[in-house]
């Protein structure tokens, strides 16, 4: 009889059962090459999933090679004539509104109007979700972990925020670099940065690639004065286009995702790091439902018919409009996961 392969306990609440989820998974976007296993806490109130085993530090650096965060978007500037100035006008009307930002372009009539928005609500949803729901408080510090090429780096310093960023890739922090934001390469320890000297730090899609998520939380409430902020987002495991599509799901991009946390288990290792006041709420993502439908392994497949890509856009859509009102219904259940908590202030 064959021997079951060991597997750790969970690293967020310390169970000893799991249950495999899917087998011989591969890397559907960038080719790496290699099958993964993914395994489920069976903990009641966990539900964590990971990858068994966690990949090596020479399999990662494969399955990075290709990754988009090699390439510069740039300032995102585009030039659309009165009708994209006046939306300028209402986004930073409703910026103001909504978050206290001061206004980020030359104030005019369109600004009173910013309660336009609200009409259309996933585009409100979406604008709010690129600040990660954050207040503006004045000048603070804010460091991005994980900053990529530093497009929100450079939206954020726009914005009023003093940014720093820190990423492993070189090439995304060059790129980074070039958006004249201040970012460095390496990981949270590699840095060492002092004691309490952040106001805010952010993780987009960030903590689902470390193998260490415990470890690089408490290293984040170190930095962090007291009162500080944590804000991250990463793909919920217990969405509902995890069901629907399966082990398509664009949320578990082995072997880079190491962890897929539910809302759950995101709150344990939230206050098992020693956050305080965790909120974790999920969203909709429409990018994520997309790629589940597309074609995999970006970059190698031929390329979509513009009447395919029509009809997988507008499906992406249609679902997430649906999703959108299903969470009223079910408010853990979106695509991706938001959760905010503080340091202790003593």
């Amino acid at each position: 009889m064959t021997k079951a392969p060991f597997i750790p306990n969970c690293p967020v609440c310390g169970a000893a059962g799991s249950r495999v989820v899917y087998d011989a998974l591969t890397d559907q976007l960038f080719g790496a090459q290699g099958s993964w296993t993914l395994v489920q806490c069976v903990a009641t109130g966990c539900g964590l999933y990971r990858l068994h085993p966690i990949p090596t530090a020479e399999e990662l650096a494969s399955a990075y090679a290709n990754y988009y965060t090699h390439e510069a978007k740039g300032n995102g500037t585009r030039r659309g004539g009165r009708l994209r100035a006046a939306y300028g006008e209402l986004v930073s009307g409703y910026l103001r509104h909504r978050f206290g930002y001061p206004y980020s372009v030359t104030r005019g009539h369109w600004g009173a109007l910013w309660p336009l928005l609200y009409l259309a609500p996933l585009r409100r949803a979406g604008l709010e979700r690129s600040l990660m729901w954050l207040p503006f408080a004045g000048p603070q510090r804010l460091l991005d972990v994980g900053c990529g090429s530093g497009e929100w780096l450079e939206r954020m310093k726009a914005l009023g925020w003093n940014v720093e960023g820190i990423d492993p890739d070189a090439e995304a922090v060059l790129a980074a670099r070039r958006t004249g934001c201040q970012a460095q390469c390496g990981t949270l320890p590699d840095i060492a940065y002092p004691s309490g000297h952040f106001d805010v730090v952010s993780m987009n899609h960030v903590i689902e690639h470390v193998p260490d998520p415990l470890g690089t939380l408490r290293e984040c409430l170190r930095i962090l004065r007291p009162g500080g902020q944590l804000v991250l987002a990463t793909p919920n495991g217990a969405s509902w286009g995890h069901r629907l599509f399966g082990a398509r799901w664009r949320g578990l991009e082995p072997p880079r995702h190491l962890h897929l946390f539910g809302c759950r288990s995101m709150e344990r290792l939230l206050q098992a790091a020693g956050f305080v006041r965790p909120y974790v709420r999920t969203y909709a993502a429409r990018s994520v439902v997309e790629e589940s439908i597309s074609p995999p392994f970006r970059g190698q497949a031929p390329k979509m018919g513009a009447l395919q890509r029509r009809v997988v856009r507008s499906l992406s859509w249609a679902l997430t409009a649906v999703e959108h009102v299903l969470l009223a219904l079910y408010p853990r259940a979106g695509e991706c996961i938001f959760a905010h908590a503080a340091k202790p202030s003593r």
